[in-house]
């Protein structure tokens, strides 16, 4: 694998370089089998781009940032842990994030202002502050195991006057959060809909008291869907 690290252990800040800057290539560009650590940014897109098989750690903003309406991304097997934001996304276009293990950062994966489709399936978001974090967008959560975070799910800042989120909950294993299963926390008073998910439980009062935020989870499932 190649490297992209700080020079010669020089300090003990995550933030010890900049960025890997990717913008307006060719479409397919590809960046495989590479770590990158210690960076202010890992990956800073604004192109089409396939991130995959890379391991993203200990960065001090986010760790791979898609920053674009108009282009597509793919970002499949990744392990992203030790960022401030594992995997984030503000008017994404296009986006697909799979089979990815994101673990211990703030936030594992941020989307802001998109309403292109954003597909987020079969990954591992684990012992995060907050798994996902979801901002006035509308991504397909689905098939992914969401455990062990503070916060599963929060919608974090929805702004008065913008559109309504309204993601695509379904078919994960949302359990064994500390704080909530799923949160809102400013400026939304909306049902989420969640239902057919696995939430470790088949209780209803266990669910319902896992929800920081009007969720509608029921039908719910009996087993883990994957």
């Amino acid at each position: 694998m190649i490297t992209f690290t700080r020079l010669n252990n020089y300090s003990n800040e995550r933030s010890d370089w900049g960025f890997i800057d990717i913008r307006h290539t060719s479409s397919n560009s590809i960046l495989r089998y590479c770590i990158i650590e210690y960076a202010y940014n890992g990956l800073f897109i604004r192109s089409c781009v396939n991130v995959s098989n890379n391991i993203i750690r200990n960065i001090d903003n986010v760790g791979i940032e898609w920053s674009s309406s108009s282009d597509s991304g793919i970002c499949d097997s990744n392990l992203v842990e030790n960022c401030d934001v594992g995997i984030g996304g503000t008017y994404p276009w296009q986006l697909e994030i799979s089979n990815n293990i994101v673990l211990n950062n703030e936030v594992g994966i941020y989307f802001d202002s998109g309403s292109s489709p954003i597909q987020v399936y079969h990954n591992e978001i684990s012992g995060n502050d907050y798994g996902i974090d979801i901002e006035n967008s509308n991504p397909k959560i689905e098939y992914n195991n969401i455990s062990n975070n503070s916060v599963g799910i929060v919608f974090m800042r929805i702004h008065i006057g913008w559109q309504v989120p309204k993601p695509l909950i379904s078919n994960n294993t949302i359990m064994n959060n500390s704080d909530s299963a799923i949160s809102m926390r400013s400026g939304g008073s909306f049902t989420v809909n969640a239902k057919y998910n696995y939430w470790g439980t088949t209780n209803e009062t266990l669910i319902a008291n896992m929800m920081d935020a009007n969720v509608d989870y029921d039908p719910w499932l009996l087993t883990r869907p994957w």
